[in-house]
């Protein structure tokens, strides 16, 4: 199959899932993540609803919400956020945030970080 692009907003909690479904088991429904294994055959079924966080530290508390289509990074030090429209704009060269304040995905974003996310160990 050739390489594609799908919308799908996955992550690392996709792997179980995927491994347990590819190998013909049951996966318990109240643990995150869900099979991808209809996308090796390419069904693609979007959740419009499904947001995934990611974290990362350097020199400060960095974090990211995408849905499929957009993606939000905020920068705690700075208290900076950028918002891209993946469909439209792949680079992420445009900064869309200022046009789309109080987002569903800033508020999850929010969310996330107030009642998720340790402190960042001190350096």
């Amino acid at each position: 199959a050739e390489p594609r692009r799908i919308s799908m907003a996955a992550s690392h909690l996709d792997l179980l899932p995927t491994i347990v479904d590819w190998t013909g088991g049951t996966f318990e429904p109240e643990l995150p993540g869900k099979s991808l294994v209809p996308l090796f055959s390419g069904n693609e079924v979007v959740d419009s609803r499904r947001i995934v966080f990611s974290e990362f530290f350097k020199k400060g508390d960095h974090f990211g919400a995408f849905d499929g289509r957009y993606s939000l990074l905020y920068d705690e030090v700075d208290n900076i956020f950028e918002m891209y429209d993946d469909k439209k704009d792949p680079a992420q060269k445009n900064n869309i945030h200022r046009t789309h304040p109080d987002s569903v995905l800033e508020r999850a974003l929010k969310n996330h970080i107030t009642y998720s996310v340790e402190p960042a160990p001190k350096q």
